[in-house]
């Protein structure tokens, strides 16, 4: 049975992860993606490296982005796409740190 972790979690959206079938669980708007960690990671790079265009308009969605291992994309509008690279962002900042303090745990204990 899996045991979701909550990496990050507000009102723009959630991210959870599960140690013992290793998936990850992005919640933004009406999306939900369930993720692996090689997906997670690209899905990630992906919006890190993406550069968000508002050419038309702030509430003009105008924004792709790829859905990693899918023919199907994210199409968002500049604030949009600002909330869910700081939901990303934040999610990897809680997983580096939950591992460093696991492996502070592990070391201390040896």
């Amino acid at each position: 049975m899996c045991t979701h972790s909550s990496l990050y979690n507000s009102s723009n959206g959630m991210v959870t992860y599960c140690a013992e079938c290793k998936q990850f669980q992005v919640l933004f708007g009406t999306t939900g993606l369930r993720l692996n960690p090689a997906e997670f990671k690209e899905f990630y790079d992906c919006i890190r490296f993406l550069e968000p265009d508002d050419e038309e308009g702030v509430n003009v969605k105008s924004n792709c982005v790829p859905i990693p291992n899918q023919k199907v994309f994210m199409v968002l509008t500049r604030p949009e796409f600002e909330r869910l690279k700081v939901i990303m962002e934040c999610s990897v900042a809680s997983l580096h740190i939950d591992r460093m303090l696991n492996d502070l745990c592990i070391s201390r204990s040896a």
